[in-house]
């Protein structure tokens, strides 16, 4: 059996595990020297190492551009048998074909050539089987969908834009490349629909809205389901500023969650890792973005970057005020360090953008601020918006960590309560193990009844 699993599940299960030799909830950040972190999560090591030691039998895979860009690890080579470069769909396949043969003891050199645990698998399009109604993927019954659950898919993979800071795959693609047929994605809704009941979906396109005929378009094609949909997006922000009119086209066409990569309210950071609007102008327009009819119902979340080039520790706390401030249009906000992951344009030219590596550390520090200070800046922002618990004695800024709302959604929250920053982190864990053990459950039935 080939399984996906979220590491976000992983680190809760093994954090509620009464096994307590290894500290699950330590600070994610605070060992930067393992290059695991850039599998996606800060804690990826920690669950790698567990489940291989537990169950060496078990063949563990890794995939994205984190994760390939420390591929050739020693560290991670301890606890990985295949790290996936390029579109997964089609390695997925060529590992689980490997796997088999190598257990019937064939030689598998012409099926999948690799080096050490790396598969390399960068040139495969991913149109050619996100759009082909054999090579598409599509839920399984033991994915144990529940009924009506908000469900994510994919629109478009890739994005137009390179900022300074990114690496995700795909960046930098051409307009409208790698965009699925509108067909292929009318039958995949109606498909989850007809088997679940879904009507709310999460669209994980890296920019939904990167042109306006891409918006147009979806529009048309979702005016023509059977059912009302609704969906959450990565949305640019900005240009939705720029261009008012394509606010009503994204709500009229169900949009109920956005997240928004605003990074930085600093005018020189934000122009030097390529997102150019003036902050002020930014805000501006948020404001004017609610008056927009519907757009007071849409959960606005954003996730900001500290540590950027000329941010310093003055002006973001500029921004940290910003949005705790009642009048912030934003409904919640994530933040991070600044992660040099490898390949992007400021891992590849330090020097230009003011950054220097520490090589007692590993850590980078850059004029403005060190690593370690970006941080702990992270976790006081996080930490404070964990603390508030009453939409009266702060804003909804600082009050909401929403990045989906299907989530809260699949929880059984409705969207006035995201919105009016009526959910209870305690309660909603609750109902988040209870889903999970109600998973399990269910699958486990089925693998007895197989």
């Amino acid at each position: 059996m080939f399984i996906g699993y979220s590491t976000t599940l992983l680190h809760n299960v093994l954090r509620s595990k009464e096994d307590k030799k290894t500290d699950w909830s330590k600070n994610a950040y605070q060992d930067r020297r393992r290059p695991s972190y850039l599998l996606g999560r800060p804690d990826a090591f920690s669950i790698l190492m567990y489940f291989k030691s537990q169950y060496p039998h078990v063949k563990i895979v890794v995939g994205g551009q984190n994760a390939q860009a420390t591929a050739d690890s020693p560290e991670l080579k301890r606890f990985i048998d295949y790290v996936v470069t390029g579109q997964g769909e089609v390695s997925a396949v060529r590992i689980a074909k490997r796997i088999a043969a190598e257990r019937s003891g064939l030689n598998m050199i012409d099926l999948m050539p690799h080096t050490g645990p790396v598969l390399y698998d960068i040139k495969n399009n991913p149109v050619d089987h996100f759009n082909k109604p054999e090579t598409r993927i599509r839920y399984h019954e033991t994915d144990c969908i529940f009924p009506s659950e908000a469900l994510p898919m994919e629109i478009a993979r890739g994005c137009i834009f390179k900022c300074a800071f990114c690496a995700f795959d795909l960046n930098g693609k051409k307009l409208n490349e790698f965009n699925r047929d509108p067909q292929a994605l009318y039958d995949d809704i109606m498909d989850a629909y007809t088997k679940y009941g879904t009507t709310s979906f999460m669209f994980a396109d890296d920019t939904y809205n990167d042109s306006v005929e891409k918006i147009q378009l979806l529009h048309d094609l979702f005016a023509t389901l059977p059912f009302k949909i609704t969906w959450s997006s990565y949305i640019r922000i900005d240009l939705v500023v720029s261009n008012m009119k394509t606010a009503k086209l994204l709500y009229d066409s169900g949009l109920r969650g956005a997240m928004v990569g605003i990074e930085s309210f600093h005018k020189k950071a934000g122009k030097t890792i390529g997102k150019g609007m003036d902050p002020q102008r930014l805000k501006d327009g948020l404001v004017e973005l609610r008056k927009v009819p519907g757009w007071d119902e849409i959960i606005i979340a954003t996730g900001m970057i500290i540590g950027l080039p000329y941010e310093t520790k003055e002006s973001l706390m500029e921004s940290f005020e910003y949005l705790k401030s009642p009048d912030c249009p934003i409904d919640g906000y994530g933040a991070l360090p600044l992660i040099l992951s490898p390949g992007t344009k400021i891992t590849n030219d330090l020097q230009k953008y003011g950054y220097k590596i520490n090589e007692s550390n590993g850590q980078w520090e850059s004029e403005w601020m060190t690593e370690e200070e970006a941080i702990n800046i992270s976790i006081q922002w996080n930490s404070a918006r964990a603390r508030s618990n009453s939409a009266k004695e702060t804003s909804l800024a600082i009050q909401q960590p929403i990045t989906y709302f299907p989530r809260y959604e699949n929880l059984g929250y409705s969207l006035s309560q995201m919105k009016n920053g009526q959910i209870s982190f305690a309660e909603a864990d609750e109902r988040k193990h209870v889903k999970i053990m109600q998973y399990y459950e269910r699958l486990n039935s089925l693998e007895t009844v197989q």
